[in-house]
């Protein structure tokens, strides 16, 4: 698609293999190689409880470079929602793994031309409860991974930094979002003005008829947390 929103590719290209369950996908350009690199959980006919990460390099003209993909990540159990972002060095995909029974956070750092490099995976949190759906934004030498947690029973945002060689900086993670909610959960990150910034959704009650509301806040490369409590971005009644 052009900037001015005109569809390029009328006939739809297909990155994963036909016909498959694939899902949860995400990309990321560089800028260098002028390529995007797609990533996507893919079942390939064994069920949601053996689903892989999948990748596959786009050009910008639309050349699809790995055939039906790569895998990224075939770790047993489940692996699910993926995030990517190219770091000027490499790419770093993230995503909730259940390779141990219980969803953890796990990425892996995938160079320009493809190649995985860390093929069984870097653990980013796998404290108690389930960490998913987690996102990643960066900066510099490194990054921002955000995901929701329940370590502690009632859904939380938690983060992590992660730099270009692989490091993580927060083994345990760090809290994101604020106390006193029911619910904190389904995040979101992006770099700019010097600082991270996550949003997420919420709710004050714990209870379904309950309405559901947007939070933010600002996050340094320190891994503070500037704006407690959160700043509200929609109505929360």
């Amino acid at each position: 698609m052009t900037k001015d929103g005109v569809v390029l590719d009328t006939d739809d290209r297909t990155l994963s293999a036909f016909p498959n369950f694939a899902y949860d996908a995400s990309s990321t350009w560089n800028n260098k190689t002028k390529e995007f690199l797609v990533v996507w959980s893919d079942e390939h006919g064994e069920g949601p409880e053996n689903a892989d990460i999948y990748g596959n390099r786009v050009k910008e003209d639309g050349t699809i470079l790995d055939g039906n993909g790569f895998p990224i990540s075939q770790a047993e159990g489940a692996q699910s929602s993926p995030d990517v972002e190219w770091t000027h060095k490499n790419y770093q995909v993230v995503w909730s793994d259940d390779r141990i029974g219980n969803p953890d956070i796990y990425g892996t750092r995938v160079s320009k031309t493809g190649m995985v490099k860390d093929p069984e995976g870097i653990p980013i949190s796998t404290a108690a409860g389930a960490q998913t759906v987690p996102r990643i934004a960066h900066h510099n030498n490194k990054s921002l991974v955000v995901w929701d947690d329940t370590r502690y029973g009632p859904h939380s945002v938690w983060g992590a930094r992660w730099d270009e060689d692989g490091d993580v900086w927060d083994p345990s993670g760090f809290p994101i979002s604020s106390e006193g909610l029911a619910q904190q959960y389904l995040p979101d990150v992006a770099y700019g003005a010097d600082k991270f910034f996550t949003v997420y959704a919420a709710q004050a009650v714990y209870d379904p008829s309950e309405p559901h509301f947007i939070l933010g806040t600002r996050v340094t490369h320190q891994a503070e947390v500037k704006d407690v409590p959160a700043l509200p971005l929609t109505r929360q009644r």
